[in-house]
């Protein structure tokens, strides 16, 4: 198959979506199949590559660090039809997406949409969200997935928030994967573990907590460390490891300052993908109070290094996430910070748990989710083909 990918979020800026598209082309394209990914411009960034084509783009907002196209419809409609795409598959509710949905129509071309975001949990970047309600999202939803062949929610969440209100939506739960090659246990030497919890900031008696994402609003960093601020001060040897940036770095330390657990709390900014690995390697347990989630590659990426896991009761984690299993599910902040204490002070359950981790991530690999996206391609791309001939 040749298969259009549109997104405004692809590399070089680095988050689960453009993770995400990543592993689909490099899957799809390990299958034989020719994928291009049509995308957006980024200042400063000038690499070419064959498979990629990127659009003029302009900023729309900075702290998510997001671009949107400006894409001439001829040219896009061009470039589709000069390629001869079998599917196309957008990943972006933004100008890309609405290009790619005139296009399919124009040339009678297949094409599916992926769901990646709860935008009601957003609003918050758009003056203040004060301006965008629940209804008119579901209205902005209702608008743009009409005409599309079908929809991949990557969880149930995703699918039942759509299902809420478009109930004829053809939808379907495909959730994100991650590569076994580039996180599984056990590949760190004692040498090499000893010496990377030095250079993070950790000592040989330390538990190591830890949370992987956007430092924002969203993901509830605040929150969680407001809740886990007495635990760290009864237990100096705990300590909790921030991995990424955001607009809330700055009130972490605060915050921490004012508990007294600044020398508990260590974030190291943003950390190459390819070197998180070794981030995932050291820590004892990974937790997050976020519930704003759709399927989080992190989660995914913890669970495939065994370690057990500690979240808010949501329906993004219902895959991931096994109560007594591999992890806990927390009602409240506070139950949180109860499982994360218990969890601590007993090595026998967090080894019993990360075992069961390994075997929960063995069905969500990157290699999963592209058989998945495939399987789905083939059938969208035969209903259409039947579609036509019905109507000639």
């Amino acid at each position: 198959m040749k298969i259009g990918i549109f997104t405004d979020c692809y590399f070089p800026t680095k988050n689960g979506i453009s993770t995400s598209i990543v592993h689909l082309k490099e899957g799809l394209e390990q299958q034989g199949h020719q994928v291009m990914i049509l995308t957006v411009k980024y200042p400063h960034y000038e690499k070419q590559e064959p498979t990629i084509y990127r659009f003029p783009s302009f900023p729309f907002n900075s702290m998510l660090e997001l671009r949107v196209g400006l894409a001439a419809q001829r040219t896009l409609n061009r470039i589709v039809q000069t390629r001869q795409f079998d599917i196309l598959h957008t990943h972006t509710e933004f100008s890309l997406g609405w290009s790619a949905k005139r296009a399919a129509r124009t040339l009678y071309l297949p094409i599916v949409h992926t769901v990646h975001t709860m935008y009601q949990d957003y609003r918050h970047y758009l003056w203040g969200g004060k301006c965008v309600s629940p209804n008119m999202i579901q209205w902005f939803f209702t608008r743009f997935l009409a005409g599309y062949d079908a929809v991949i929610c990557p969880s149930q969440k995703m699918q039942a928030y759509l299902s809420g209100f478009l109930p004829a939506l053809k939808t379907v739960v495909i959730g994100n994967g991650v590569s076994q090659t580039r996180f599984s246990p056990n590949r760190l030497t004692t040498e090499e573990r000893a010496r990377i919890r030095g250079n993070v900031g950790l000592c040989a008696s330390d538990k190591m907590i830890l949370f992987v994402g956007r430092l924002a609003q969203e993901k509830r960093v605040l929150e969680l460390l407001r809740v886990l601020a007495s635990l760290l001060q009864q237990h100096p040897h705990y300590k909790i490891v921030f991995v990424g940036d955001g607009p809330l770095h700055q009130q972490i330390q605060s915050l921490a300052r004012k508990h007294a657990i600044a020398q508990q709390v260590i974030l190291t900014g943003y950390i190459p993908w390819e070197n998180m690995y070794n981030i995932y390697a050291l820590a004892d347990l990974f937790v997050t109070a976020s519930l704003s989630e759709v399927h989080p590659m992190t989660l995914i990426e913890a669970a495939m290094c065994g370690l057990p896991i500690v979240v808010r009761r949501d329906k993004s984690y219902t895959d991931i996430v096994q109560d007594d299993c591999n992890g806990c599910l927390a009602d409240t902040d506070g139950q949180l910070a109860e499982q994360v204490a218990a969890l601590l002070q007993d090595d026998v359950k967090r080894h019993i748990f990360s075992q069961h981790a390994l075997s929960v991530a063995e069905k969500l690999t990157s290699e999963k989710y592209v058989e998945r996206c495939e399987a789905l391609y083939k059938d969208v791309i035969q209903r259409k083909i039947l579609t036509t001939d019905t109507h000639r």
